[in-house]
């Protein structure tokens, strides 16, 4: 670009220099036509200024061409700033882009995150409920401890309702003989033999003793003697 400026003014100067020469070159070219016939050497002074004319025309034809590239250098030099400007106007807004991108992301992750803490919390507190729960129904399957027994005291024996006469012997076998002690009637006729099996009630006779019999009664054997 500088290059071409000073190219430029040369030319001018050149062209200035020409333009005041010619004055004197045509004076000259009056003053010489009597000169000419007498010796005619080389190109004429006429000659000469047109070549300079010439030189002036193309000087001037290329300083116009060296300002016509000077004003397009210029516009070319104002496009390329305004293309960084918005180069870096893009730039910028990439930047925010990629910040505000990146905000989001950090949101978006920070929300999982309180998603996965509530969720594992949540569980925790089930799985703390279903062990206690289990701790529970474990203590209520162990075996109690024993308690130490208390001692009763024997119940007493039942009461027959009957009354043991004696033990009798006909055809070879052994009877006992008992009396109802309800039975309104005298005699023989309220005394019955039975032999073992055979039951007065809730009382089964078990076997038959020298002095009585042993019966069986709500579980429990019970010896009923002879009254004497």
């Amino acid at each position: 670009m500088s290059a071409l400026i000073r190219s430029s003014r040369r030319v001018r100067t050149a062209t200035l220099g020409l333009a005041m020469i010619m004055p004197m070159t045509l004076l000259l070219s009056a003053c010489g036509d009597s000169d000419q016939k007498k010796a005619p050497q080389g190109p004429t002074l006429s000659e000469r200024v047109e070549q300079l004319e010439k030189q002036v025309q193309q000087s001037s034809e290329n300083a116009s061409s060296i300002d016509q590239l000077s004003s397009q250098l210029a516009q070319q030099q104002d496009a390329l700033k305004n293309l960084n400007v918005q180069v870096t106007a893009l730039a910028e807004k990439a930047a925010d882009t990629d910040e505000g991108n990146a905000e989001a992301r950090l949101d978006a992750l920070e929300q999982d995150v309180r998603e996965l803490s509530d969720g594992s919390q949540q569980r925790l507190t089930a799985l703390q409920a279903q062990v206690s729960r289990l701790e529970k129904k474990t203590q209520a399957a162990r075996p109690k401890p024993a308690q130490a027994s208390v001692k009763r005291r024997p119940a007493a024996a039942p009461t027959p309702m009957f009354s043991v006469l004696g033990v009798e012997g006909r055809g070879g076998q052994t009877f006992l003989a008992v009396a109802d002690k309800a039975a309104t009637a005298q005699g023989l006729d309220r005394v019955k033999l039975i032999q073992p099996g055979q039951s007065l009630g809730s009382w089964t006779l078990e076997h038959i003793t020298a002095r009585g019999g042993v019966f069986s009664v709500n579980g429990r054997h019970v010896p009923v003697m002879v009254k004497e």
